[in-house]
């Protein structure tokens, strides 16, 4: 959610970010993939012509908040564990979802 007052740009990537968000707890869900979740937000955020920032992402949380595993926003092949994923225990950051540069 942007802070009134922004610009058209800004308001534009924030409705990016949350349907990024929502698109990818979707796919949060247990025996899904982690790179299920990451395909779905670079999917939404290509679609409204913006970039995935692929150096920020989600991740697990647990007793501490920053914790393995990673949840990458695109589509990135081995980032699936073997024994699926925990949907209680994984944060997707949405607003790290979009970049402001667009997409070419």
């Amino acid at each position: 959610m942007a802070v009134p007052p922004v610009d058209a740009a800004t308001a534009r990537l924030a409705r990016c970010a949350e349907r990024a968000f929502r698109q990818a707890m979707c796919f949060a869900r247990a025996g899904n993939k982690i790179s299920a979740i990451g395909a779905s937000v670079e999917r939404e955020v290509r679609r409204s012509g913006f970039d995935v920032v692929r150096e920020l992402g989600g991740h697990g949380v647990g007793r501490a908040i920053h914790e393995s595993p990673q949840v990458p926003n695109y589509h990135a092949q081995g980032a699936d564990p073997a024994d699926g994923m925990n949907p209680a225990s994984h944060r997707v950051n949405p607003i790290r979802q979009c970049d402001m540069r667009s997409a070419t």
